[in-house]
């Protein structure tokens, strides 16, 4: 498995409002840049590091997983029908499972900052979070997130996550807030932006947001994503059609499942770098997922 294809992408405007964090900061901790990709049958763990994909291990599986999501040392599965949960530490690509659990079924969404996961049911709005750190599952956390329509992405920084949903056919809103301590604060902050979104994507300080751009490629707007802040700071249009998306604590990987067609960037403070592209990932990966 290996390699993928990015050009450049095209604007999607923002407007931000910036309120400062009002959470404590996560504890310091080795930047995590492992990297899950689950299907039927098969696991993948490995690393994305300055842009660079390393494949750690394959390993069959009988458990289907509908979402995964990875803290600064964690990893945790989720099946959205049973509510089946693992965790296990998954640190420099390498995975030992810790624990199982039995959640509420049928959250649609799963991120995780440094130290805290989310997890997100779009029929009401109902939200989990808990620490997702040394392999465990902290304490849950239960409240409804009302952020006027269901949300359809979401994403977390180190310490911020963002969530979106189309407001209109050529309008997206997104909805962002603190995530530490095993709890998300209220909304500290909203941005629109002018063209559809279908993917996003945060690394540890920075967000991605990626959309079609009515041609058959996609564009996308990126900028800083932390202390419960948006703040944008690039444009670029020209990109290759994804539809799936992941980030590790510095790095970017977009995905095309048919084809496993892939391509990878940094995206540090910011600041976005393509790294390369191919097509040496098999296709077929459902779930993909990185540490921070």
């Amino acid at each position: 498995m290996h390699r993928l294809k990015v050009g450049a992408f095209a604007a999607l405007a923002f407007a931000a409002a910036v309120l400062t964090m009002v959470q404590p900061a996560t504890a310091a901790a080795a930047k995590n840049y492992s990297i899950f990709l689950g299907m039927p049958g098969t696991m993948v763990f490995g690393t994305l590091d300055n842009g660079v994909f390393q494949q750690k291990s394959s390993v069959p599986t009988s458990k289907a997983w509908d979402l995964a999501a990875v803290s600064r040392t964690t990893l945790l599965l989720y099946n959205k029908t049973t509510g089946a949960t693992q965790t296990g530490m998954f640190t420099n690509g390498v995975y030992t499972k810790k624990h199982t659990y039995t959640l509420t079924t049928g959250f649609d969404l799963a991120t995780a900052s440094c130290d805290t996961v989310m997890l997100y049911r779009r029929t009401d709005g109902k939200t989990v979070t808990a620490t997702l750190t040394g392999g465990a599952l902290g304490k849950r956390h239960s409240t409804i997130l009302d952020s006027g329509l269901p949300l359809q992405n979401l994403t977390a920084s180190c310490d911020t996550y963002i969530g979106a949903y189309q407001k209109a056919d050529d309008l997206t809103q997104l909805y962002a807030g603190t995530l530490t301590g095993g709890h998300q604060s209220p909304i500290d902050s909203l941005a629109e932006g002018n063209q559809r979104l279908s993917l996003l994507v945060a690394t540890a300080s920075s967000f991605l947001c990626y959309g079609p751009d009515g041609s058959g490629g996609g564009s996308a707007s990126y900028g800083t994503l932390k202390k419960g802040s948006i703040t944008v700071t690039g444009h670029l249009g020209g990109f290759s059609a994804w539809d799936k998306i992941a980030g590790t604590a510095d790095s970017v990987l977009f995905y095309r499942s048919a084809s496993g067609l892939e391509a990878r960037v940094t995206l540090k403070q910011g600041v976005y770098a393509n790294k390369g592209s191919g097509a040496d990932f098999s296709a077929g990966w459902q779930v993909i997922a990185g540490g921070k």
